[in-house]
């Protein structure tokens, strides 16, 4: 009897590290809702909780802002292309940067309409320090927040 007890608690341990294995993955965000900020990094989409319509951050198309430990005389935009898709419909693809600008500077508006809804861009990170600290464009993350055009 005292050669079965081992053997059952090795099959014990080995169920345990099984099970544990299972749960180990990450887990995925819930979906984002209409009028909560949400990130997306770089080739990210998320589906907006029940409305059938989709955000995809699709790429950084430039980043000249002033680095944050530089005074700089100007500062720059930071410009992303985001990709909205209505269920059904076809994908369209705006160009965006989280600054609210006149439209005389000629930079991307912060703000677009689709449809019924605004979506927002509300920041672009990281903020890059120093003008020698280059950002990979795969790093950037996009913060949204999408709610209905009133």
């Amino acid at each position: 009897m005292k050669n079965e007890f081992p053997g059952y608690l090795v099959l014990l341990f080995a169920l345990a590290l099984f099970l544990c294995g299972c749960q180990g993955g990450r887990a995925e965000p819930p979906p984002p809702v209409l009028g909560e900020p949400f990130t997306l990094g770089v080739g990210e989409s998320a589906m907006i909780g029940n409305q059938n319509f989709s955000l995809t951050f699709a790429e950084v198309i430039r980043d000249v802002r002033c680095p944050t430990l530089v005074n700089c005389a100007e500062n720059g935009p930071v410009e992303i292309a985001v990709t909205l898709l209505i269920q059904g419909g076809e994908a369209t693809r705006y160009e965006m940067n989280p600054e609210e600008v006149p439209k005389s500077y000629g930079w991307a508006p912060h703000q677009v309409g689709y449809f019924e809804y605004l979506v927002e861009l509300m920041s672009v990170d990281p903020h890059p320090e120093m003008p020698e600290d280059a950002v990979d464009f795969g790093d950037y993350q996009a913060t949204f927040m999408i709610t209905l055009e009133e």
